[in-house]
């Protein structure tokens, strides 16, 4: 083999681990360390949930913080949260819940509320501010869902709003991400991105977004997508955050029509966030 081609067998050899996943124990499991973070060693995992077993209650709880309506048309209840298999399922179903108002007003807008689906959140249980957050999921196929993973802020006000992902699965290869800010909910700014990709339904995608004091960077599969978010000043605006997984039905989504199939099921595999040690910079 001549000098040139060693050189460029060493180059792919050095290209492939230099891509490698970096393995760590946490509470018995072994996880990957995401590529995106550089000085690996000095980031650490400060909640992981692989849904091994029943919803872990303490770190999770059903519903929105505010009740089991948002800006959709369907009821969320806790009967429609399953764990099994080592999966966290999101069920939406074709059916009105007996406890369901026949409607509700969000945003100036009326829902009327004919369908059934699940969210957990994190709310006074884990809380961060800063690090790397990920999930791996599989969203529903067929028109009329809206499968998000998103954060609030533990204080109640909006914005700040960092949708992680959003994909409503009339057109399920294109991902949403967003982060909402500004001073108040009627003059808010977002630095909205909207991405083709390639068909999400089919398998699982891991989605992530790193968020430092000086920038917000978006994730699919461990490749940084669409740009960089780096205004400092509205970046600091969100502080302990708390995450949501939900399965809207209708709303921004557009409604479900004659050719959907139901039960529709939107999976997580894990969530985990990471966070620089202390001491270590950004």
């Amino acid at each position: 083999m001549n000098k040139q081609c060693w050189t460029t067998v060493c180059f792919a050899m050095c290209m492939v681990l230099s891509l490698s996943a970096v393995q760590i124990v946490q509470g018995g499991e072994v996880v990957s360390k995401p590529r995106p973070l550089q000085n690996d060693e000095a980031w650490e995992v400060v909640f992981f949930d692989d849904f091994d077993g029943p919803l872990d209650l303490t770190k999770w709880s059903y519903n929105y913080p505010w009740g089991p309506t948002h800006n959709h048309r369907a009821y969320m209840s806790p009967e429609n949260v399953i764990v099994e298999n080592g999966l966290l399922r999101l069920k939406a179903e074709n059916k009105r819940h007996p406890d369901a108002p026949d409607t509700i007003v969000h945003g100036g807008e009326t829902y009327s509320l004919d369908f059934t689906s699940g969210v957990v959140t994190t709310k006074d249980k884990f809380e961060f501010t800063h690090g790397y957050v990920e999930a791996r999921i599989r969203v529903p196929s067929g028109n009329g869902f809206w499968p998000a993973f998103w954060t609030l802020n533990s204080e109640g006000g909006w914005p700040p709003e960092i949708d992680i992902m959003e994909i409503l699965t009339k057109e399920p290869d294109v991902l949403h991400t967003n982060y909402h800010y500004g001073p108040s909910w009627d003059n808010k700014s977002s630095f909205y991105q909207k991405i083709r990709l390639f068909d999400f339904t089919e398998d699982f995608n891991t989605f992530a977004v790193k968020w430092t004091e000086s920038d917000m960077t978006w994730y699919v599969n461990d490749v940084m997508i669409g740009s960089k978010f780096f205004d400092r000043k509205w970046i600091a605006q969100s502080k302990d955050n708390y995450i949501l997984i939900n399965l809207a039905v209708g709303g921004w989504g557009g409604d479900p029509d004659e050719s959907t199939q139901w039960p529709a099921y939107y999976d997580v595999d894990w969530v985990r966030v990471w966070q620089k040690r202390k001491g270590e910079v950004e």
